[in-house]
């Protein structure tokens, strides 16, 4: 997951969980008010590169700190921009919180903010109550009274003060607690990294200073001249314009040049230089020359690796020939003309129409699951006007349905008028699955509204997000009964006709014990059952979830081969016993961090001749990618967590949990289904 995913990820969560019936409403939206949608989430994104820069070994923590630095500077928004400071009507291009909700509730949103960020850190201390400790701390100074953002506001009521000092209060407060709680949320040292922020915070108020001469307020989205209006110290109002110039250009050398040595230090100086010509006019930057730190010897590899070779840029120069070809409508006329051409042109026009079409298909397809019409028309074939009596429709709405089933080899034509099923009629009734993923799919379709707001985060919450209760829970285990009931059956629905494909990709004849990992009702462990009367049988998933797959292996008989384990994943290791253990359609679920707590707790479980089995869709499936990349890929982003990965990825994520000999198997539907097998490292 990319970065500012992450970030606008634990944003929504952290505001969430503060959310609900017993939260006063004006209150719960004034917060939203104050915190979505961000601005450049510049303080988060530090801390997260230094983060990823020194390991980022625990990213749960990481997310919690850049998370929580991220509400406390909006909570700095919202108490500056109060008619007692500020008096500021506008914020990132809207009302401020105090204009759109009044003064009283802007109070009570900036203290609750706070309060929010330190419960934050609470929240995610988990293995690592040290670093949580750390970064309380350092999180508390940078607001504190002494040093921090309290005391830079504070500068404000004096009748003099000094301009750095202001400065680092004010701004580079936040900056230099950025690039400490990064380090510390990955267990380094954070004195090494103060130097930094202190000096990218100092440069940002300058930069800010020159903004607020140079910049009009749309631009801006706030009000300009504030500095001038409320008599403060500016750096443009004490040296110049020319002046302030020079002393970014100063300490931003001082900030690139003292990042710390690690291997993502090029990445560092590069959002340094990008942060600043983001708040710069383009004037203004065209008059500064940004450094670049020494590349580190040790990570010349992987610049090297990052080149691209002459044969990649002259494909990149073929690829954008051909594609200003195909725009020509010239072309396209001859091409579609031309004898040779012509099937080629028709096809690629039937596929971009197909894009085009794709929602109105979903739409016929799930009017006739709803209307169960495949199960009707496999007794046998109907009129228009017998199926529109007893479906409640008009001859001529059953008629069209009808006709654009057959349009889309759902029903094909009979004799007499009559319509019965098609090809993928027929397969819809083997497969029942499917019928359930298209009722599910209707909360997909609602998410799916306006795409670019669930790109861009801007959703405070999705369907799908709520159906997955699981996904984004801080406490998955404590999920009751009636809450994994829908999505435990719809698992089991769309389970079947993978778990057919992985058996027959990889035999199970040579192990004695199989524990499914988010196994659900246990339908995979039924159909290995069923296949292996050797194996024994266990279950590991969500207590409430794994108490209804003991019912359910009762019920079929394999109650005795059977056990079932109940617990989170989060926080609980694997129960030890299986030389087999198999995640089916789990990992893709979940983001990168917990995917790979999920594959270290099956290396801890798995004795040496153990094997570890995954299966799932993957990215880049040959002929597949739209199921990987486009279908898993924007559905997993509206349930809140996991991506769709490539091979290549999965099985480096597997060689970094502990595992080697990793293989990917051949199976019958590999756009539904890949299979990868892995054994424990014995060098580990």
């Amino acid at each position: 997951m990319d970065v500012m995913s992450r970030i606008e990820q634990t944003l929504k969560r952290a505001i969430a969980q503060g959310s609900g019936e017993a939260a006063p409403p004006l209150l719960e939206a004034a917060t939203r008010h104050a915190v979505f949608p961000g601005g450049g989430r510049v303080r988060p994104r530090l801390c997260l590169a230094v983060a990823l820069a020194c390991g980022d070994d625990a990213p749960a923590l990481s997310d919690a700190a850049a998370a929580a630095l991220e509400l406390l500077h909006c909570a700095s928004l919202v108490h500056d921009d109060l008619p007692c400071f500020d008096d500021a009507a506008t914020r990132r291009g809207r009302p401020s919180v105090h204009a759109a909700y009044g003064e009283r509730l802007a109070v009570l949103v900036g203290d609750g903010l706070i309060v929010r960020a330190f419960e934050l850190l609470a929240w995610n201390a988990g293995s690592h109550p040290a670093r949580a400790a750390s970064l309380t701390a350092i999180v508390g100074r940078a607001v504190g009274m002494t040093s921090g953002i309290i005391a830079g506001q504070a500068w404000e009521c004096e009748p003099e003060v000094e301009l750095t000092e202001y400065h680092r209060q004010k701004t580079a407060a936040l900056f230099f607690a950025a690039t400490e709680a990064g380090a510390a949320a990955a267990g380094q040292d954070p004195a090494p990294w103060h130097a930094f922020g202190e000096k990218l915070g100092l440069a940002y108020q300058v930069a800010d200073d020159l903004r607020d001469v140079a910049v009009s307020e749309a631009d801006m989205g706030k009000p300009m001249g504030q500095d001038q209006t409320h008599g403060r110290p500016s750096a443009v109002a004490e040296l110049g314009l020319d002046g302030a110039l020079g002393r970014l250009k100063k300490l931003v050398d001082a900030a690139v040049h003292g990042i710390p040595a690690c291997p993502g230090r090029a990445k560092l100086a590069e959002l340094v230089g990008s942060e600043m010509r983001r708040l710069l006019p383009a004037e203004l930057v065209d008059r500064l020359d940004w450094p670049q730190p020494e590349p580190d010897m040790g990570n010349l590899e992987e610049n090297a690796a990052m080149q691209i070779t002459w044969s990649e840029r002259l494909s990149d120069v073929w690829h954008q020939s051909l594609s200003r070809l195909i725009a020509s409508p010239a072309f396209q006329r001859w091409a579609a003309d031309f004898p040779l051409t012509r099937p080629v042109a028709q096809r690629r026009a039937s596929g971009l129409f197909d894009i085009c079409a794709g929602f109105v298909y979903s739409q016929i397809l799930d009017a006739c699951v709803r209307l169960e019409l495949f199960e009707r028309l496999a007794k046998e074939p109907v009129t228009p006007e017998e199926l529109g009596a007893e479906v409640d429709l008009s001859s001529a709405a059953a008629d069209r349905l009808l006709r654009a089933g057959v349009a889309l080899r759902l029903f094909n034509r009979r004799a007499g008028g009559r319509f019965g099923l098609g090809p993928h009629g027929a397969a819809m009734l083997g497969n029942p699955g499917i019928a359930a993923i298209v009722r599910h799919h209707r909360m997909l379709y609602r998410d799916l509204t306006d795409p670019l707001a669930l790109l861009r985060g801007e959703l405070a919450e999705t369907e799908l997000g709520r159906y997955w209760a699981y996904a984004g829970a801080a406490t998955p285990g404590a999920a009751g009964d009636a809450e994994v009931a829908s999505y435990s059956q719809l698992m089991t629905a769309s389970h079947a006709f993978v778990a057919g494909d992985t058996l027959d990709a990889y035999s199970f004849k040579d192990h004695q014990c199989l524990l499914d990992v988010g196994g659900g009702e246990g339908s995979f462990l039924l159909a290995a059952g069923q296949r292996w009367p050797h194996l024994k049988l266990q279950l590991f998933d969500l207590p409430a979830v794994a108490e209804r797959a003991a019912v359910r292996l009762r019920d079929h008989g394999l109650g005795e081969r059977s056990q079932t384990f109940g617990g989170d994943m989060k926080r609980d290791p694997l129960p030890r016993g299986a030389d087999l253990i198999s995640f089916v359609r789990v990992i893709h679920d979940h983001d990168d961090d917990m995917a790979m707590t999920m594959l270290k707790a099956a290396r801890a479980a798995l004795p040496m001749n153990g094997t570890l089995l995954v299966t799932e869709p993957m990215a880049e499936t040959p002929g597949a990618e739209p199921i990987g990349d486009a279908y898993f890929g924007f559905y997993l982003l509206a349930m809140g967590s996991g991506r769709p990965r490539p091979p290549r990825e999965l099985a480096a994520m597997l060689k970094a949990a502990g595992f080697s000999s990793v293989r990917l198997l051949k199976t019958r539907q590999p756009m539904q289904t890949r299979v990868m097998i892995a054994k424990p490292d014995h060098r580990d």
